[in-house]
C-alpha cells in the first residue's frame, strides 16, 4: 500500500520509487496503474495471509480516484454516467473473481466562504479470494495481471470475449488525455 515517503518500509514491503510497497506487486502492475490518466492509484495492497492473532488484510485490492476535475463530469451527470460506470464494472471485472464498487464523495467546507464542494469518485477493486500463503498465489497474480489490464479499460478486451460498446469510461480517459 502506498504511504508517505518519510516513513521507513516494514520487513513486507520494498521501495518503489519514493513509495514503500508491498513485496509481491511487480513494477509492471505499479507503473501501469500510475499511468492511468484519468484515475490516480491511492491504494493498492497485495493482501496478506492471516497472522496467529488473525490480523492483516487478506485480499488484495486497488483502490483508484477519479481526478477532480471529471470527478465533477460524473457528478453533474451522475444519473447517466453512474449506469455507464456499472456497465463498465460489469463488463470489465469478472465477479466470480473480482468485489468491485464505486463512491461519490462530495465534502462541502464549512469554514470557506466561498460556496464550493469538493467531489471524489473512488472505485474501489478486490479480489474474491483471500491469501492463504505468505507466497504470492498464482491465482493472486493472475488476479492482479487480469485487473491491471481491465483498469486501463480501452486496452482491455470485455471479459465477456465480445466486442462491448463504447466504454463511456474509456471516453472520460480519453478526455483526460489517455492515448488510444
Amino acid at each position: 500500500m502506498p504511504v508517505h515517503r518519510h516513513r521507513n518500509c516494514r520487513p513486507h514491503e520494498r521501495k518503489w520509487q519514493r513509495w514503500c510497497v508491498d513485496r509481491g506487486l511487480k513494477d509492471e502492475w505499479l507503473v501501469k496503474l500510475n499511468a492511468l490518466q484519468a484515475f490516480r492509484l491511492v491504494s493498492i495492497c497485495e493482501g496478506h495471509a492471516r497472522d496467529q492473532r488473525g490480523s492483516g488484510n487478506a485480499c488484495p485490492h486497488i483502490n483508484l480516484r477519479m481526478e477532480s476535475d471529471l470527478a465533477d463530469i460524473m457528478y453533474r451527470n451522475w444519473e447517466q454516467m453512474s449506469s455507464y460506470l456499472s456497465a463498465d464494472l460489469r463488463c470489465y471485472f469478472n465477479p466470480d473473481t473480482t468485489r468491485a464498487s464505486a463512491e461519490l464523495d462530495i465534502r462541502i467546507p464549512l469554514d470557506s466562504d466561498v460556496n464550493s464542494s469538493f467531489k471524489k469518485l473512488v472505485v474501489r477493486l478486490s479480489c474474491v479470494r483471500r491469501r492463504a500463503s505468505e507466497d504470492m498465489e498464482s491465482e493472486i497474480v493472475e488476479w492482479f495481471e487480469n485487473v491491471v489490464t481491465s483498469c486501463r479499460w480501452r486496452k482491455a478486451p470485455c471479459r465477456t470475449g465480445r466486442l462491448p460498446r463504447r466504454s463511456k469510461i474509456a471516453d472520460i480517459n480519453r478526455h483526460a488525455g489517455e492515448p488510444k
